[in-house]
């Protein structure tokens, strides 16, 4: 007997409640989920704006779960925060066949993206996971997944910054840093698969530091669990859809003002529709 696909889609809402709206109903509305099992979640670093009283009643409308994730919106890194969020609920949720991992402030604009994603990922049995392709709303070009291709995006190719290491009062080390590929957490379906929780249990899906004696590297969140299943055999595609993501919303406040209003409209056009 076939087993059912059973899905678990988590996101994690850090004071971007009317992006996560928009994210849920846009899914909603370009997916049609009858064929699967999918049950959402929305974990929550203890959120307080003003739009988070119309994302929890659009939730109790669509029975989506609300989780607090033990965490606030303090000065505390939020890529770790948003890490260790996602590390935790994929240890405590086993009980499905794949996981859909989902950014806060992407949204869907694609028909039936998930089923497509499914089918390529089920394609081939040492892929683990499948994520979109990620067109940025404001650079107006595909940033990740472009062509296709998993290294094929100006971060994961010659992307190189400074990082500092502080050794005592007296000194300071500079590293050339490098961002090696990875899959994305904005939009990716992930097999179910023991060898990825033992990653997740081990290592986590936080970004790391990796420093060398003359250089280092950067994995940015699901990074480095992305080069350890390749360790292990498997490896990850890109899909042939298309995602939007406005990028940086929850990191960098000085731009939430413009991402705001495209938000609010967007979201005020998807409510009128559901209607």
């Amino acid at each position: 007997m076939k087993k059912k696909i059973k899905i678990e889609a988590v996101t994690v809402n850090h004071n971007t409640s009317m992006f996560v709206e928009l994210m849920l109903r846009s899914l909603f509305q370009y997916n049609d989920i009858s064929a699967f099992d999918l049950h959402i979640t929305v974990l929550d670093n203890n959120s307080h704006d003003e739009h988070i009283s119309a994302l929890k009643l659009f939730m109790e409308e669509r029975n989506i779960a609300f989780v607090q994730t033990g965490f606030d919106i303090g000065k505390r890194p939020t890529p770790a925060k948003h890490g260790e969020a996602l590390s935790n609920f994929v240890l405590k949720n086993r009980n499905c066949t794949h996981y859909l991992f989902l950014d806060s402030d992407m949204w869907f604009i694609e028909k039936d993206t998930i089923s497509t994603m499914l089918f390529e990922l089920n394609k081939d049995l040492k892929c683990f996971a499948v994520q979109a392709k990620i067109f940025g709303f404001y650079a107006k070009r595909v940033i990740e997944g472009r062509d296709g291709y998993v290294d094929g995006n100006d971060v994961n190719k010659n992307y190189i910054f400074e990082t500092k290491m502080v050794i005592s009062n007296e000194e300071t080390l500079s590293f050339p840093t490098v961002v090696p590929f990875r899959c994305s957490p904005v939009c990716s379906l992930m097999k179910n698969l023991p060898i990825f929780h033992k990653v997740v249990e081990t290592f986590g899906l936080s970004p790391i530091f990796i420093y060398g004696v003359d250089k280092s590297r950067f994995y940015d969140t699901f990074g480095h669990m992305t080069h350890m299943m390749n360790t292990y055999g498997f490896h990850h595609i890109v899909s042939s859809k298309t995602i939007n993501h406005f990028t940086e919303t929850v990191n960098r406040p000085e731009y939430r003002g413009v991402r705001d209003k495209d938000c609010m409209r967007m979201l005020e056009e998807l409510r009128k529709m559901q209607k």
